[in-house]
Parts: structure tokens; C-alpha cells; sequence
């Protein structure tokens, strides 16, 4: 959120997680749930701007991932009610070339996450189809976007 001089300053921002697939391996055992963090660009490359107004390169989040992971991880909350549910335990940023590349077939560039969730109330409330979505928060630097003339 760029100050009235325009420079950057820190942001502090939590995202919704749809989840898209999801791996329980018994009960008493943690719920293992994959998500799409964020949409970074458009199959064809062109950028994605968020709800918020981001545009996110994907060389930044790259360095993001690197670095949310370096330190250790991010918990995942309860859409933003109640946090420590469960763990980023993986993370990865894959441009369109990387997917192809990967075997993932064509799609837009995106932040990947892998969460496993010890809530014993949380993980009821997603095997039964009543929660479909978590939360991580984290905090990024922004700057402006400055359009070319």
C-alpha cells in the first residue's frame, strides 16, 4: 500500500483457500487439503490482478515461497476466525512453462499450497462438505504499479 510519497511500505493479508482436493487418512490422523493460494496470470501469460488490486509477478512470489518456507512455514486458519487448524507443510509458485513442463497441462501461473489440518473440529467440519475453504495470512510488500505512457 504505497504512502502519499508512493513508496511501498508492509502489508498484512491473509488469503482464501477453495479447496481442491483433499487426502484423510483415517481418523485420529491428520487431513491433508490442496489449495490454490492465488492466481498470478492468465493461461496465455498475460496478469492477474486480485480482489485487493495486486498484481503478483511470478518471480516475486517465487521468492515469497522460498522465503515463507525458509522460516518455517505459515498455520492455516478458519477463514480468518481462528488460526493454528492445521500447517502449510508445501508450497510452490509455477509459471504457465513450468506447468507445461511439469506435465500439468495448460493453466494459469499459480501460488500451490498443501495444508494439513489437526483440528479435530475443523477436519469434521471438511470431510462432511461444510467447510470448503481455509486461510493463510502472511505479510508482503507492495508497491505501485507504474503504467508506462
Amino acid at each position: 500500500v504505497p504512502d502519499e510519497a508512493g513508496w511501498s511500505r508492509a502489508l498484512q493479508t491473509s488469503l482464501r483457500l477453495e479447496l481442491r482436493k483433499v487426502t484423510d487418512e483415517g481418523d485420529g490422523k491428520p487431513l491433508t487439503v490442496t489449495a490454490i493460494a492465488a492466481i498470478l496470470a492468465r493461461a496465455d501469460g498475460s496478469p492477474v490482478e486480485d480482489f485487493q488490486g495486486h498484481i503478483i509477478p511470478i518471480e516475486e512470489a517465487d521468492l515469497a515461497v522460498e522465503q515463507v518456507l525458509d522460516q518455517g512455514g505459515l498455520t492455516a486458519g478458519e477463514m480468518h476466525e481462528r488460526v493454528g487448524v492445521g500447517k502449510v507443510i508445501g508450497m510452490m509458485a509455477l509459471d504457465v512453462e513450468q506447468r507445461l513442463a511439469l506435465g500439468f497441462g495448460v493453466g494459469p501461473a499459480a501460488i500451490f499450497v498443501k495444508i494439513r489440518v489437526t483440528d479435530p473440529v475443523v477436519k469434521r467440519r471438511i470431510k462432511s462438505g461444510e467447510l470448503r475453504e481455509l486461510s493463510i495470512a502472511g505479510e508482503a510488500e507492495t508497491e505501485p504499479v507504474v503504467e508506462a505512457a
